[in-house]
């Protein structure tokens, strides 16, 4: 088995909001809905090879029966690597709710958190001191 790609699918409680969330805030682009028109079922969007898909609550749990008690955003955070990381966070700062301020990890990323309209938590970080991440990356070899 060789896997090609690894695309959420993420339950979410408006995807037509969810996608204006994305688009107009952290600039992805829409790629496909299902239906074509609102409401949505199922949204995709993508930005730089990274792509996102949104499933409303409804057809999620009747799709896949185990989801039937989650609620949205539960128990999952994303980790996305990007170039700017300091630009973002000013950018978005007063767009959306930071869960954790820009600051530098023990592991030497420049990283801040925020949490989406769906309660799911994106991290956005950036090496920004390549000298940290390489002495971490080595310890960790080690162990």
């Amino acid at each position: 088995m060789q896997i090609k790609t690894l695309t959420p699918n993420l339950m979410v409680n408006n995807v037509a909001e969810t996608i204006m969330y994305y688009n107009s805030i952290l600039g992805f682009e829409l790629v496909q809905t299902v239906p074509e028109t609102p409401p949505y079922d199922w949204a995709m969007v993508s930005t730089d090879g990274l792509a996102l898909m949104f499933q409303s609550v409804d057809s999620m749990k009747t799709e896949f029966k185990p989801l039937e008690q989650q609620a949205t955003g539960g128990g999952l955070s994303f980790y996305l690597r990007v170039e700017g990381v300091e630009d973002l966070y000013e950018k978005l700062k007063g767009k959306v709710t930071v869960v954790n301020d820009l600051k530098e990890s023990f592991y030497g990323m420049t990283e801040f958190s925020i949490q989406d309209l769906n309660g799911f938590v994106l991290t956005f970080a950036e090496n920004l001191n390549p000298s940290v991440a390489t002495e971490s990356s080595k310890e960790t070899e080690q162990n």
